[in-house]
């Protein structure tokens, strides 16, 4: 008895791709299949050796489709593999806009502020002061639409999971998805922050 601890089907499409079984057959076809099984490190060098003693053993024979069970399953997942990196790329260029947006936002926010911020710094507050009254602003705002987005993925995910029998997400997924958007959050709104840090006191004692 050979015991497997993953067998899959060479359907990747099919919905029960796990539930297969081997069993010995005779084809009826002049073509012959071999799987042969090598030591660790000696792939390679064996794929060779067989090439070699197939097309001796018989010269009228035709060698095909000789290669290795890694090189197969990345042919049959490429496609599978292309769209992960095309997913992968598009929530990257996400993270890049919704930074960019944040920024853009902070920055506004400094620009329609400078007087009161002028005056902040006139009544005694500290470059470092201001620096945390918008880092921690841009937090409480940030933490609202980053739990919002967790409660949304997780009824997504109940929903495709019910609908069409799709795996649950892995719980670290949420969390590490959450501390990456905040911390996004946070670095963006830095530059701003330090900007408006800079406003001196002065200013809040001019006239628009």
């Amino acid at each position: 008895m050979i015991n497997y601890k993953h067998l899959e089907a060479p359907w990747i499409g099919w919905n029960n791709l796990e539930n297969v079984m081997l069993s010995p057959e005779r084809m009826d076809f002049k073509a012959s299949r071999y799987f042969i099984r090598t030591e660790p490190g000696q792939r390679d060098t064996v794929m060779r050796q067989v090439e070699e003693l197939l097309a001796n053993s018989n010269k009228g024979r035709l060698i095909q489709e000789m290669r290795s069970i890694e090189e197969t399953r990345e042919r049959s997942y490429r496609g599978h593999t292309a769209m992960i990196k095309i997913l992968t790329i598009v929530m990257i260029i996400l993270t890049i806009v919704t930074a960019l947006g944040i920024v853009g936002l902070a920055s506004f926010s400094v620009n329609q502020r400078k007087k009161q911020i002028g005056t902040r710094r006139a009544l005694g507050a500290s470059q470092s002061a201001i620096v945390r009254y918008f880092m921690i602003e841009n937090f409480l705002i940030s933490s609202i639409g980053v739990i919002l987005g967790a409660v949304l993925t997780i009824g997504l995910n109940i929903i495709l999971v019910n609908t069409f029998g799709l795996d649950r997400i892995d719980w670290f997924y949420i969390p590490v998805g959450m501390l990456v958007l905040w911390l996004v959050g946070q670095a963006a709104v830095f530059g701003p922050a330090r900007k408006a840090a800079n406003i001196p006191p002065a200013l809040a004692t001019r006239t628009v």
